[in-house]
C-alpha cells in the first residue's frame, strides 16, 4: 500500500498495488499486477460491500504491470487513483471510481487515462483543484541517443471527464527534480510545485 484516505464517515480507503498469480505443478507463475484499492470500517475490517468482497483491482489496456502511488477524493465521493502503467515504456497513469468502488465508466477508456510524456513517467500525486480539474506530478526520465539519462519533474492538467484529448496542460521541468507530494488544499505539504507559465499557475490553486 502507498496510500490512505480517511473517508468522512470514517471508513479507509487504501490504495496500492496488487499481484496476481497462479499455481502450476506447484510453481506460482506471476500473471500480473495492477492498481488494488481496498476499503476498510473504522474497526479495520474489510467493507464487502465496496468493489468485490471489499477491493477492486484494475489494470490498464496493453498492460500487466501498473502500480497506484497516490490517491484523492472529488467532492462528489468519486476516487482517484494515480500511478504507472507499463505501456511500451512506462507511463502516467490515472483511474477513476464511483464511490461504491465500480470503475467511472465516464472518466477516459472505461475509467482509465495513460499520458505518455516520451519517457519512464511516474505519477507521484494527484489532486483536485476547487474547480474539479485533475493535476497530476512525478518524474519522467528520458535517454538521449547517446544513452545518457536526465530526470524531469512533469505535471498534467485534466479535465474532470478524463477524456482523450481533455488533457489541458502538461509541464516538463529540466534538470533533475523529484515531486513526491502536491497539495492543492490543506493536506500535510512535504513538498509543494510552485510553478508558473503562462497557461498554468499552480500559486494560485495552492492554498
Amino acid at each position: 500500500a502507498y496510500s490512505v484516505l480517511v473517508l468522512p464517515d470514517g471508513n479507509l480507503l487504501v490504495g496500492g498495488n496488487q499481484s496476481r498469480t497462479t499455481t502450476v505443478d506447484g510453481i506460482t507463475i506471476w500473471l500480473s499486477t495492477g492498481f488494488a484499492l481496498m476499503r476498510f470500517g473504522p474497526d479495520l475490517s474489510p467493507d464487502e460491500s465496496f468493489g468485490e468482497g471489499g477491493e477492486v483491482y484494475t489494470n490498464f489496456p496493453a498492460s500487466n504491470d501498473d502500480v497506484a502511488y497516490d490517491m484523492t477524493l472529488q467532492p462528489d465521493g468519486k476516487i482517484i487513483l494515480a500511478g504507472e502503467s507499463t505501456q511500451s515504456t512506462i507511463d502516467f497513469a490515472l483511474a477513476r471510481y464511483h464511490p461504491g468502488g465500480s470503475p467511472d465508466e465516464s472518466f477516459g477508456e472505461v475509467g482509465r487515462v495513460i499520458t505518455d510524456f516520451g519517457g519512464w513517467d511516474i505519477a507521484n500525486a494527484v489532486a483536485i483543484q476547487p474547480d474539479g480539474k485533475i493535476v497530476a506530478v512525478g518524474t519522467s526520465f528520458v535517454r538521449d541517443a547517446e544513452g545518457n539519462g536526465q530526470w524531469s519533474l512533469v505535471l498534467a492538467r485534466y479535465l474532470s471527464e478524463g477524456a482523450e484529448g481533455s488533457m489541458e496542460v502538461t509541464i516538463d521541468i529540466r534538470p533533475y527534480n523529484k515531486q513526491n507530494l502536491i497539495v492543492l488544499g490543506k493536506r500535510p505539504m512535504i513538498q509543494v510545485a510552485i510553478l508558473s507559465t503562462a497557461e498554468f499557475d499552480a500559486r494560485q490553486i495552492d492554498r
